[in-house]
């Protein structure tokens, strides 16, 4: 059940300057280069915490698969994969198809939507700006200049309302009240539009995963479940010489993201730029170089991985076909596992974003009714209420101030993104 609305001006301006940015931010703990805190804390904007930069990765990672059926058969050869072949004649061609199915709706949302994020943080910023502008900047047409006016001792006594300086005071903060409001509540229209091509892409995620849980069961296998038995994949009759490296270099992934994961709920955050380490056969380390022994780690289980490589390609040729399309489809797993999960925390964030600002329209609105009166009640609970009313504007003017530092922050640390392999051969994404 909603909240009852308030029913005097008073509580209505405490109701809309309080937590006005709502959960568009929240602080977190910076710390240096050993994870440790430093006694610091920032905002950190809401696109960030729900995952916005592994977006990015993951697109970027999705931009690495081949984007057309010529790619995928240079990269992939059919003669090399006889062994392949010959255990499912259809597999070669249905995991060319989910390659590709990624490879273009991955380059479809890095053109389309991927720009959009970026926009809705620069609306966020133009409406945190022109709120701060309304409520201080405009010096003896500001807010805090009418609400000053209309709080002085010389209204504290029953009729002085009626004089010229206090109507015109209460018009002219309704008027500001009833632009915040029109602002809050064009951006909310905006962000829902921008918001509208992210959406259907997570939809078309969930559609293209289902192929690729298809293809990586085949290669992959099952484990045993509601009673069904366990299903050996591809991978363990195709070469099972090389399955103790491909493991421990899984597990070597695995425990670098477990870390990221744990360090994002501790809320914490490096006060540097985000770094993403590609490793072709396991997909992305993602998160900050805070789990810098995680990736070294990762690093020594990937080079242990080509010197078991190269000794088995000495002896059969063959062995390297087959390891690069199982490389190729381990990727494809974790890509877009991962990326259904970050579509979703993202675009959970924007319909917060969204209906942040569709209530800051509606509580600045129902103010600005009730201030636009100018009667004595409004005088009376202006009065009786100033103390309050004026500590949860300085407030407000701090929330729109931290969500604009903690935007322009996602906004540098976004143009920043790094993304690279994790040896000198491999060719990184690249994010545009």
């Amino acid at each position: 059940m909603s909240p009852p609305l308030p029913d005097n001006v008073g509580d209505a301006l405490v109701k809309a300057f309080s937590n006005t940015t709502g959960n568009l931010i929240k602080q977190v703990t910076v710390t240096d280069d050993k994870g440790s805190p430093t006694g610091q804390t920032k905002p950190r904007f809401i696109i960030q915490s729900h995952g916005y930069l592994d977006v990015r990765a993951y697109v970027a990672a999705g931009l690495a698969f081949p984007k057309d059926a010529t790619t995928f058969e240079l990269l992939y050869p059919k003669d090399g994969l006889k062994q392949l072949n010959d255990l499912d004649v259809n597999i070669y061609q249905e995991t060319e198809n989910a390659m590709v199915n990624v490879f273009n709706s991955c380059n479809d949302f890095n053109t389309n939507s991927l720009p959009n994020f970026r926009t809705i943080t620069n609306e966020t910023i133009t409406a945190a700006q022109l709120a701060i502008q309304s409520l201080t900047g405009l010096g003896e047409g500001s807010f805090q200049a009418m609400l000053d006016i209309l709080t002085s001792d010389k209204y504290s006594q029953p009729g002085s309302e009626d004089s010229d300086e206090f109507q015109g005071a209460a018009q002219a903060a309704s008027d500001i009240l009833y632009d915040m409001s029109k602002t809050a509540k064009e951006k909310a229209n905006k962000i829902e539009n921008l918001a509208g091509s992210i959406t259907s892409y997570g939809s078309k995620i969930e559609d293209i995963k289902a192929q690729v849980d298809q293809v990586v069961t085949k290669f992959q296998g099952k484990p045993a479940k509601d009673g069904e038995a366990a299903t050996d994949g591809y991978m363990s009759k195709l070469n099972t010489e090389l399955k103790d490296a491909r493991k421990a270099l899984q597990d070597a992934v695995d425990a670098a993201n477990t870390a990221k994961a744990e360090y994002d709920h501790d809320k914490s955050v490096a006060n540097w730029a985000v770094s993403y380490i590609w490793i072709p056969i396991a997909g992305w380390i993602s998160g900050t170089t805070v789990i810098i022994i995680y990736n070294n780690r990762a690093t020594a289980a990937w080079n242990e991985y080509q010197k078991q490589l190269g000794l088995q390609t000495d002896d059969n040729r063959n062995i390297a076909s087959l390891e690069a399309v199982i490389s190729g489809v381990n990727l494809l797993s974790r890509q877009n596992k991962v990326m259904s999960n970050e579509i979703a925390k993202a675009k959970v964030a924007l319909t917060e974003i969204q209906n942040t600002f569709e209530e800051m329209g509606r509580d600045l609105e129902r103010a600005a009714e009730m201030m636009g009166a100018a009667k004595g009640f409004v005088r009376r609970s202006l009065f009786e209420r100033k103390a309050l009313i004026k500590a949860r504007v300085d407030s407000a003017i701090q929330d729109y101030n931290d969500a604009i530092a903690a935007a322009e922050e996602l906004l540098v640390t976004d143009s920043n993104i790094q993304t690279s392999g994790i040896t000198p051969d491999v060719d990184p994404p690249k994010i545009e």
